[in-house]
């Protein structure tokens, strides 16, 4: 478990799962960064209007 830390507490991340960790009591959000870059998807085939 990741802790969320403040001045003089702490407690763990009641939300934490591969990607991120948050808390929403405080506001806080931790996102997990990799060492592999991810590619983004390739972008939509555009869409053709039929000619009449």
């Amino acid at each position: 478990m990741t802790r969320c830390v403040g001045d003089g507490w702490s407690h763990d991340f009641p939300i934490e799962d591969s990607v991120q960790a948050h808390c929403l009591t405080h506001g806080r959000r931790l996102v997990w960064k990799t060492e592999e870059p991810v590619e983004p998807p390739p972008p939509p085939d555009p869409v053709v209007e039929p000619t009449t």
